[in-house]
């Protein structure tokens, strides 16, 4: 039971909560019954991506890997390493914000401590590039509709990490 509410209360979007504390009262009309339907066709597509994005995690990250080896092969192999780990534990947290479809979520959970870490280690630079090839890896490997789902969450990320031009 206490998961129940913890999975109502922090991971079921808005929209979906209302409706699930109006379903405990009365009926739900066509209206709601419609909007619940949505919200779960969305979830299904989301949960796809999600599943996609965890079994292909090597599949992303090794060709955006060698290409930054090539591009920095004047940078340490430690801070490479250290940018892909970084990046690769952003794509996680943005993939489980899609999933839950809460901005909320990756704020609390990973932009608050990260924008600190990248700019003490200044460098900027470096995941920017490290973002627009993950970026290009992902839109090639995604169908439209699965990258549009998650585009709104690495932009945010990257708003709010990376350097404005």
């Amino acid at each position: 039971m206490t998961y129940l509410i913890y999975f109502r209360e922090k991971i079921m979007h808005t929209d979906l909560t209302n409706l699930y504390y109006k379903a405990e009262n009365q009926t739900l009309n066509q209206g709601d019954l419609k909007a619940l339907n949505s919200h779960l066709t969305s979830l299904a597509k989301r949960l796809e991506a999600y599943h996609f994005l965890r079994e292909n995690e090597v599949i992303i990250f090794q060709p955006v890997a060698n290409q930054l080896e090539e591009k920095y092969s004047n940078i340490e192999q430690a801070i490479l390493e250290q940018a892909l780990k970084d990046w690769l534990t952003i794509l996680r947290y943005c993939a489980w914000a899609m999933l839950i479809n809460s901005q909320e979520y990756l704020q609390q959970n990973i932009l608050e401590g990260l924008t600190d870490v990248i700019k003490a280690k200044e460098m900027q630079s470096l995941e920017t590039v490290l973002s627009q090839m993950l970026n290009t890896r992902l839109k090639e490997l995604l169908s439209e509709e699965k990258y549009a789902l998650l585009q709104p969450f690495l932009i945010r990320v990257e708003n709010t990490i990376l350097p404005t031009p």
